[in-house]
């Protein structure tokens, strides 16, 4: 993005996504990499080794979209 001229570092990100309505686009990606630290495929679904709730992301994020008006109508 930076070769577009956007900003998406996560400070940028950070300071202008916090608490705000956002879509998010790309690739669904199942990770299963890191299936053994998430709820819903590790084989004992609680503990300090649980550091997602799932496996599947974006990956890549192509595109962040702010809501209209911070409401996830007609985003």
């Amino acid at each position: 993005m930076a070769s577009q001229g956007v900003d998406w570092t996560s400070a940028t990100l950070g300071q202008s996504l916090t608490g705000r309505w956002v879509r998010f686009s790309g690739w669904l990606f199942f990770d299963f990499h890191h299936r053994g630290e998430a709820r819903n495929t590790a084989s004992t679904p609680t503990g300090p080794h649980i550091r997602r709730a799932t496996v599947w992301e974006l990956h890549p994020v192509t595109a962040v979209q702010r809501c209209p008006n911070n409401s996830p109508t007609n985003c």
